[in-house]
């Protein structure tokens, strides 16, 4: 009797131990893109990115650029916008969950729109200098006085541009433009 005691305790046991490391939690799923609207656009472009198992996201890889921060999600998809910091060219999309990390998928960063936000002096006379500043101005080509170009700069980065007014204009207000890669 008491052999058959200790053979039903073990049976039991042995259920138990079964039982338990049967029910563990189930796995959450690794991320898949399916696809990417649009492929391709310059930083700051908002993309939506299209697949499925986003829900338990943690963060968006574009190319050496991360952000655990995006404009919506939902398990089925995420809108960002291009990073910040990413030089024109190719950049892989990447999705983590605490499922993994999805498949990549290829997206190309365009050069950014150049933005002149203001001219110092705001007035001038031909050969003076002039200072233009803004945003995405490194990779400049040009810059236009009314219909006048100059290609040839004192100096520029990717906040300012330094130019001489160019001969042959006309006194009166002029539109100021510059040509970049963007």
């Amino acid at each position: 009797m008491k052999s058959l005691r200790v053979c039903l305790s073990s049976i039991v046991l042995l259920a138990g131990v079964i039982f338990l490391s049967t029910c563990s939690e189930p796995e959450t799923p690794k991320p898949e893109i399916t696809s990417i609207s649009p492929l391709e656009g310059p930083v700051g472009t908002p993309v939506t990115i299209s697949g499925k198992n986003f829900s338990a996201f943690e963060s968006l890889q574009f190319g050496s650029a991360s952000s655990t921060s995006v404009a919506s999600k939902t398990d089925t998809e995420i809108v960002a916008v291009v990073l910040p910091g990413l030089s024109p060219g190719a950049a892989s999309v990447t999705v983590k969950t605490t499922g993994g990390t999805s498949n990549a998928v290829a997206f190309t960063v365009l050069p950014s729109e150049p933005e002149i936000t203001s001219i110092e002096p705001a007035k001038g006379s031909v050969g003076m200098e002039v200072i233009l500043k803004g945003k995405h101005l490194a990779t400049a080509s040009s810059a236009s006085f009314g219909t006048t170009s100059v290609t040839s700069f004192i100096s520029k980065s990717d906040t300012e541009v330094k130019v001489q007014v160019p001969a042959g204009l006309s006194p009166g207000a002029l539109d100021v433009t510059i040509t970049t890669e963007g």
